[in-house]
């Protein structure tokens, strides 16, 4: 075991022993050590039909059979750990990830770190840290030197960034290829002051150059990251916004409109409107020059823009933009395999929810869940369903007596064929 890793088992053990062995919070007793007393995790209060849908997902990732479907399955249970961990549930997560029968408890467990060091849960975060450590050592040989090792390592790097142990973030993330950093590398990015800002975009300049997919990706997220951080600096800005556009001409046009998205969030909440709308009018141009193949890439796309001009008060151009996805999804969607239906149509359920419209949105989800259960095999049929529960909890989407029947019963209904 690494010393770095060494310190954090030591530490997680000394600060609460049973833990190695539960995910649960640690009864407390008079008699134990000052350094045991560690806050336990709590779930904040959520509606009742929030948690009713996360049941359900719970529920349903847990009803696949472990063989041959041991992947699926942990992936599944991980979406809703991450589910809940978002909502603010970290009990509830940390229960979920203990679940999960392979490498993906251990990104779990680095996530649910990161949120406690964010929280200023120091000693938990360690503990937690631990556990993921724990699940990368119980991996097979293999497993832990590829892309699964890789992953639990920088999202435990992102946790110590988080808890401030810089060093050590940089021993854990210099282990791990840089198709896994993205992460780890916003994370140490959050922290920078403006002279690190200035001094980052020589190595984004470096990286442009260099052309790495995954490593360009990870710049070009950071750039705009910095860019909505240090909006108010011009200097710094128009330098930021520069490496941005010289960076992704390499890139695909997914990841240049999400960039784009990203730095109009950045000057809308800078205060800066007009330049928000005029980077959502550089988005759609792009999308509208690129000719689409595939809905399940274009839809999602056209959705993150329609929430971004909501946001900016353009929201007669955001339904509009919410029409032309799904009258792109009616013409096209006979042509595109079923298991990408409601993964296509599902970003726009959930843009029409941001929007506030609820009405609306209960109108596609109901589609989504329809178009989700098209597959005569179970396994695709529950990944939609899941996702579907998940994105309505997160959302705040209640359903309606309707919608909720077709759950229930759906719910009911996974078995062989898987």
């Amino acid at each position: 075991m690494k010393p770095i890793l060494q310190l954090l088992v030591l530490s997680a053990l000394l600060a609460a022993p049973a833990f190695a062995q539960s995910s649960q919070p640690v009864p407390m007793s008079d008699e134990q050590p000052a350094e045991a007393q560690i806050k336990p995790l709590r779930d904040k209060p959520l509606e009742s039909f929030q948690l009713k849908l996360l049941g359900l997902a719970s529920q349903s990732a847990a009803a696949v059979p472990m063989q041959p479907h041991v992947k699926t399955r942990s992936r599944l249970q991980e979406a809703v750990g991450e589910t809940q961990l978002r909502l603010g549930l970290l009990h509830s997560a940390s229960t979920q990830f203990a679940a999960v029968e392979n490498w993906r408890s251990g990104t779990g467990f680095a996530d649910l770190a990161f949120e406690c060091a964010a929280d200023g849960q120091v000693e938990q975060a360690m503990r937690l840290l631990a556990l993921a450590e724990v699940a990368l050592s119980e991996t097979t040989k293999d497993q832990a030197q590829d892309w699964r090792g890789d992953r639990v390592r920088a999202r435990m790097s992102r946790a110590l960034f988080a808890l401030n142990m810089k060093e050590q973030a940089r021993v854990m993330a210099g282990e791990v290829e840089s198709s896994e950093l993205g992460p780890a590398l916003q994370e140490r990015a959050r922290g920078f002051t403006r002279e690190e800002g200035i001094a980052y975009l020589a190595e984004a300049e470096q990286i442009a150059k260099a052309g790495v997919f995954d490593q360009v990706q990870a710049c070009l997220k950071i750039c705009a990251d910095l860019y909505g951080r240090f909006y108010a600096d011009v200097e710094l800005r128009t330098s930021l916004e520069e490496r941005i556009r010289s960076a992704w001409n390499v890139m695909p046009v997914s990841i240049r409109v999400e960039t784009i998205v990203s730095m109009s969030k950045g000057a809308l909440e800078a205060g800066d409107q007009p330049s928000s709308r005029t980077l959502l009018d550089d988005a759609e141009g792009l999308l509208s020059k690129y000719e689409w193949k595939q809905i399940q890439d274009y839809l999602p796309l056209l959705a993150k823009v329609a929430t971004q001009r909501a946001m900016v008060g353009n929201e007669v151009q955001a339904q509009e933009l919410i029409g032309l996805a799904l009258a792109a999804y009616e013409k096209d969607a006979f042509r595109t395999a079923d298991i990408y239906h409601a993964r296509s149509l599902r970003p726009l359920a959930e843009s029409l929810a941001k929007m506030g419209d609820e009405k609306g949105a209960l109108v596609v989800y109901a589609r989504v869940l329809k178009a989700g259960m098209s597959n005569p095999n179970s396994v695709p049929r529950t990944v939609d369903f899941v996702a579907t529960c998940c994105s309505m909890a997160e959302l705040a989407v209640e359903p309606n007596q309707e919608l909720w029947d077709s759950l229930l019963k759906i719910s009911k209904g996974f078995s062989a064929p898987w």
